[in-house]
């Protein structure tokens, strides 16, 4: 009656399934968590190197035209790379 194969998972095979699976789940969570702080930080150097103030940067755009400078009639080229947002 008692055949070979028939007993299903033992519970010590069903805690160490687990175990692995909770495992895996936390490492691909650990290597997505690495990649976007990697990411973002390029992508916040390049949003802060747009805005620098110097020649023709966006910033020093609006303090011209705050200091009762005229608005260029070309206007001013402002990097939007997809997914991100300007807000005024």
């Amino acid at each position: 009656m008692n055949k070979r194969g028939d007993e299903g998972l033992l519970p010590e095979e069903l805690v160490r399934l687990v175990l692995a699976v909770i495992c895996i789940l936390a490492l691909v969570a650990l290597l997505v968590a690495l990649y976007f702080t990697i990411t973002g930080n390029q992508n916040k150097k390049y949003a802060e190197d747009s805005m620098k103030d110097e020649q023709g940067g966006l910033a020093a755009e609006i303090i011209r035209i705050n200091n009762a400078g005229a608005p260029k009639e070309q206007g001013q080229p402002v990097p939007n790379p997809s997914g991100w947002y300007n807000f005024s």
